[in-house]
């Protein structure tokens, strides 16, 4: 995304919002993927501390 909002700038020079060919709708696009990627990564971190140590249980039994 970061390409995009640089050949963006390149060809057509600074313009924030999509009607003037700018980079608004690019960058929107980055933080929304950066912001899913940020939220896989935290699942998979706490799926993976989860497995690393089980909780057991003792029962009253023992």
């Amino acid at each position: 995304m970061a390409i995009a909002v640089y050949s963006l700038q390149v060809v057509k020079g600074f313009g924030w919002t999509w009607n003037t060919g700018g980079y608004e709708y690019p960058v929107f696009w980055g933080i929304c993927s950066l912001a899913v990627a940020l939220h896989a990564w935290q699942a998979w971190f706490a799926a993976r501390k989860t497995a690393a140590h089980p909780v057991t249980r003792l029962s009253a039994a023992e």
